[in-house]
């Protein structure tokens, strides 16, 4: 029985009981895709993963006990790149925005999956924005 209400296919290792284990797929029927490694159903180790419909093109990070922990990197839909980090799932420390020209455009930190702190905002010919 399918508990998500996703519709997926997936395309590697399976234990017995159905839970994803090994190096797999996972493609989304609304075009997302996660490339990885789960064991015993939950995700660890590097992966990869889209999300067109959520204005994210790729999701780079690491998975322990199917959360994503240590450095990352998420690049949008209009190719600018957000290098960051995670803890317990959540975007938490420090961060920048690069353009997609790799100009740096935002640095900050985050707490918890929201910006907090002080903040930069670079400013297109010059100076920033802080706040």
């Amino acid at each position: 029985e399918n508990k998500s209400s996703f519709q997926f296919n997936w395309e590697g290792p399976a234990e017995k009981e159905g839970k994803f284990h090994g190096k797999g797929n996972v493609s989304f029927d609304d075009g997302g895709e996660t490339c990885g490694v789960w064991k015993h159903g939950i995700r660890n180790g590097k992966s990869t993963t889209s999300c067109p419909d959520k204005n994210i093109k790729l999701l780079v990070g690491e998975y322990k006990n199917g959360k994503l922990v240590g450095p990352g990197r998420i690049v949008y839909n209009n190719d600018e790149t957000l290098e960051c980090n995670f803890r317990d799932g959540c975007l938490h420390g420090m961060a920048r925005l690069l353009t997609s020209r790799r100009k740096l455009s935002w640095v900050g930190r985050y707490c918890n999956g929201m910006p907090c702190g002080v903040c930069w905002k670079i400013l297109t010919g010059g100076g920033y924005i802080t706040g």
